[in-house]
């Protein structure tokens, strides 16, 4: 057994909280400045981590986890879509998208979800893929819509 099948398998998927998040001190300096006001909230208490709606992958032999994501509900039959990723989690890129795919599928189902969103930084194109790879489509650009000004894409996928 190679190396990076026993870690393959020791890599589980936990409910995500808002302590994980803040463990997760690894993350690029881009999703640092796309969670640029997220995180202080986080930090401040003022907005929690549902892990009802949330996972992380977590390796057996680390407390932080390599990947997070989830949604933040906003009204019944809508929610709001977020992922953060350190480097580490790159090794397990396909492992990730199906699963991160299935807790999204369930989550629809036990939630009545008609829509799910995200803004996604329109100048990073490795976040653009990976909305797409989650369904998520481009509905429209958000001018200086970043902590610095910059234009993102509202990207959503919709279920009726």
């Amino acid at each position: 057994m190679m190396v990076s099948e026993v870690e393959e398998f020791e890599l589980r998927m936990v409910p995500c909280t808002t302590a994980r998040i803040l463990e997760m001190c690894d993350v690029r300096e881009e999703q640092h400045a796309q969670l640029a006001v997220t995180v202080p909230l986080l930090e401040a208490r003022m907005l929690e981590i549902d892990p009802d709606w949330s996972r992380c992958a977590v390796m057996a032999f680390q407390a932080a986890p390599i990947a997070a994501w989830g949604a933040f509900p906003r009204w019944r039959g809508r929610a709001i879509a977020w992922a953060l990723f350190t480097p580490r989690a790159q090794a397990y890129a396909k492992r990730l998208a199906s699963t991160i795919l299935f807790h999204m599928e369930q989550l629809r189902e036990r939630e009545q979800l008609r829509r799910l969103e995200a803004t996604v930084d329109s100048e990073d194109p490795k976040a653009i893929r990976w909305a797409q790879l989650m369904g998520l489509s481009v509905e429209g650009l958000l001018r200086a819509y970043g902590p610095q000004g910059e234009d993102y894409f509202m990207m959503a996928r919709t279920w009726r």
